[in-house]
């Protein structure tokens, strides 16, 4: 399968795993694990500074909230 790769805000992907989070877990689990070992990944490597550390912490909730 193609894949492409997305840049969205620390504000963005808060919104998109808070939506995933309102459908049924069946249809979203493999997504919502992708959304979280990658952004888990860019935080652990510090996201090349591009992020506050607030940010961080706010991605870090709900990727932990998600899990």
């Amino acid at each position: 399968m193609k894949q492409i790769q997305l840049q969205l805000t620390v504000e963005e992907i808060n919104l998109v795993l808070s939506s995933l989070g309102n459908l049924p877990f069946i249809q979203v689990h493999e997504l919502i694990g992708k959304i979280q070992s990658q952004a888990s990944e860019q935080l652990t490597a510090g996201a090349n500074g591009n992020h506050s550390m607030k940010q961080n912490k706010e991605l870090e909730k709900v990727i932990t909230e998600l899990s």
